[in-house]
């Protein structure tokens, strides 16, 4: 991959599909460095909301990483900081990462309890900033994204976008911290995967209620009511069915 690319001298003269296009060349190189299949990635159009601005996601059921079109076509003034070149580059790395977990989720007991019933969704009201930011499947995410940016860094020093990306994401870092200790205190990480695990638990006795009811339910019966979220077995699909990150 050409990372300097990304240099806003030649950032700024590429078309939308020409961006698009040096996103996929890292998302490339970054699964041939995972040891995983490549994922294509897409532009989407996203409303902002009462969550914030998504910046991009990974879809588990398409295997396929959507990114926020914005940071292709240059036209969203209002959130503008968000949407340059360098957040494009990160957002890129963080929704390959979250391929790699699901590939690798088997051989990864405290990724599967995350993405397997214990996920902390930022839209349910239960969950705090902090929890969303430092369940482990984030935390990892952020971490690899994070090292990833700093192992880039020397194509962009004198990148005067690149400093105040730089900025913004310490800024951002410092704040979710400061924020996860004031809930928690200096143990947060351990606090949170915790209530990971035990929201894990909660799911796998409703899955084992939810079998259980199955079995005393006469088979013509239990034929219909297997709908979304059941497998042909009869048993709850808990892997993740619907879930992005």
């Amino acid at each position: 991959m050409e990372l300097s690319k990304f240099r806003t001298e030649n950032w700024s003269d590429m078309s939308a599909a020409e961006r698009l296009q040096v996103l996929q060349e890292v998302e490339h190189s970054l699964a041939e460095e995972q040891g995983r299949t490549e994922r294509e990635i897409h532009s989407k159009q996203y409303e902002m909301n009462e969550y914030g601005v998504t910046l991009g996601e990974y879809d588990p059921n398409s295997s396929e990483i959507y990114i926020n079109e914005d940071f292709l076509t240059g036209e969203n003034e209002q959130f503008n900081e968000y949407f340059n070149q360098y957040n494009a580059l990160e957002t890129t790395c963080h929704e390959g990462r979250h391929a790699y977990q699901h590939d690798t989720m088997g051989e990864n007991e405290t990724f599967e309890y995350n993405m397997c019933g214990g996920y902390q969704d930022p839209e349910n009201e239960n969950v705090s900033r902090p929890d969303y930011r430092f369940q482990p499947i984030e935390d990892d995410v952020n971490n690899y994204a994070d090292q990833k940016m700093n192992e880039f860094s020397s194509e962009f020093q004198d990148d005067s976008a690149y400093s105040e990306y730089q900025e913004g994401r310490e800024l951002s870092n410092r704040a979710d911290i400061k924020a996860a200790e004031v809930q928690y205190g200096e143990d947060y990480k351990e606090d949170i995967q915790t209530k990971v695990e035990k929201d894990y638990q909660a799911s796998q006795q409703n899955v084992t209620q939810y079998n259980s009811s199955l079995e005393t339910t006469e088979p013509s019966k239990q034929n219909v009511s297997q709908g979304e979220g059941a497998s042909e077995s009869g048993t709850q699909d808990i892997s993740d069915a619907g879930q992005s990150y």
